[in-house]
């Protein structure tokens, strides 16, 4: 995996420890699950404690998955090619994170009727995880990883906010018009890249574009977008396509190979404009906010 892809790994890792326990706490809990006990989780979850991440492999007593029954937000360093059945004692689960290389069959969460957030980081099989259309709880979804096959995923109904981040990643799965998505994020796709299933998106609202080699910006999404981000795409170069955007009203484009600007007319209609860091762009870098922009970056900060 690419260098950038394993920074953005470990800065979601510490947002998870940020957003699951943000005090910093006197002790930490985390390591092989089966050294820890049900004291353990207790004193962590009534003190500042952190709760760091759990090992779950071929070794793991799955009987004390129950200890971790009153976690709303869990991480795990997953090396089971199958999530167990033991999982539906998690029922408080609102929040996963699964670290795993060679995980097949994710069927098991459809019985977490609270689990509303997945995300699955370093996945390096061709093909990401089967049993995803039984996950129906699942509003936001994020893949991290160099799979070339994000099928699978279509039949989700309730998920509104997509995040795919694959450097082999071929195309987008053949969603149904039932698609309920508002965000999505496409992450180190390259050129050769399909965008062609974009405009099944129809209720698609955010795309947010990052480190992406492509040339050209794509003319599939829906008329109605609302935002746009480009970030990091040396190789882009025309973005024309933007303009098909009509009801736009913010669009964010830094370290790209622009060498123009979207016309005037259309610029100007939108809202929260801010175009930054592009080298080839021979006219002063626009930014523009009005009282209630909220974007993405916060002047073009993370």
């Amino acid at each position: 995996m690419k260098t950038e892809a394993k920074y953005t790994i470990l800065f979601i890792l510490l947002a998870f420890n940020t957003y699951c326990f943000a005090q910093p706490g006197w002790s930490e809990v985390g390591g092989s699950l089966n050294d820890l006990t049900q004291t353990d989780i207790d004193k962590c979850l009534n003190s500042d404690c952190k709760i760091k991440y759990i090992t779950i492999n071929n070794g793991t007593d799955l009987k004390k998955l129950s200890i971790l029954d009153g976690l709303e937000n869990l991480a795990l360093h997953f090396d089971l090619d199958k999530v167990p059945d033991e999982f539906s004692k998690l029922d408080n689960l609102k929040y996963l994170i699964i670290v795993s290389n060679n995980l097949k069959d994710v069927s098991a969460l459809g019985k977490l009727k609270n689990l509303s957030k997945l995300t699955i980081l370093n996945y390096s099989d061709d093909q990401i995880p089967k049993g995803f259309q039984y996950l129906q709880n699942i509003e936001e979804l994020m893949i991290i990883g160099e799979y070339k096959n994000a099928s699978g995923i279509e039949n989700m109904i309730n998920l509104k906010k997509l995040d795919l981040s694959s450097k082999n990643l071929k195309y987008l799965p053949e969603f149904t018009f039932q698609n309920n998505i508002e965000e999505l994020e496409l992450g180190y796709v390259q050129e050769k890249f399909n965008f062609r299933n974009l405009s099944l998106l129809t209720k698609l609202k955010i795309f947010f574009l990052f480190e992406s080699s492509i040339k050209k910006f794509p003319n599939t999404l829906t008329k109605d977008i609302k935002e746009i981000t480009i970030w990091r795409a040396d190789n882009l170069t025309d973005i024309r396509n933007i303009e098909q955007s009509i009801n736009l009203e913010k669009l964010y484009i830094y370290f790209s190979a622009i060498k123009s600007l979207p016309s005037l007319n259309f610029l100007s209609k939108i809202r929260c404009l801010e175009i930054s860091g592009n080298q080839n762009l021979r006219v002063s870098n626009k930014k523009y906010n009005s009282s209630n922009c909220k974007g993405v970056f916060d002047n073009g900060k993370l």
